[in-house]
This record gives C-alpha cells, structure tokens and sequence, in this order.
C-alpha cells in the first residue's frame, strides 16, 4: 500500500523534472508517465507466460533467484563497507 504513495510522489516529481529541463508539455509529460505505468504494470504478465511455457516454474524460480542475487551483492557490499567505515 504505501509504495502507491512512494508512486504518486515520484509521478509529481517526474512530471516537474519533465516539464523544466526536457521542457515538455504537462500533457506530454504526464501521457509518458501512464505510458511507463501501464507498461510496467502488464510486464509481469508476458514474464509468467515465457517463465510458464517455456522454463518450468523451478528454472524460473532459479534464475529469479540468481539475477536477484546479482542485483543484491553488489549493493551489500556498498552497505557493508559503509557501515564498516562508519563504525571506525
């Protein structure tokens, strides 16, 4: 519920940034923020499909745990080696 209310921070946000350094239309700018809502929003469906039909759900739950942990390392690491020199 609450990363809605992150969601509708960052449209503003977006839209502000949009319209003074791309000096795009407020209607332009907003038109390309459903656009990306809308497809990031039916993303998931075409990925179950794919993930469904052709890997088999423990392959899809396989790579989705590796690329998660690709993503992951290297923010840890950052973390940990923040928190290490902050506690110096």
């Amino acid at each position: 519920m609450l990363e809605k209310v992150a969601g509708f921070g960052l449209n503003t946000n977006m839209i502000t940034y949009l319209t003074d350094k791309y000096h795009l239309s407020t209607v332009t700018s907003q038109t390309m923020l459903f656009v990306w809502g809308a497809i990031s929003n039916f993303a998931p469906i075409p990925g179950a499909i794919v993930a469904d039909m052709y890997l088999g759900r423990f392959m899809a739950v396989g790579l989705g745990s590796v690329a998660c942990l690709i993503v992951s390392a290297p923010r840890s690491e950052r973390l940990t080696a923040r928190l290490s020199f902050s506690l110096r």
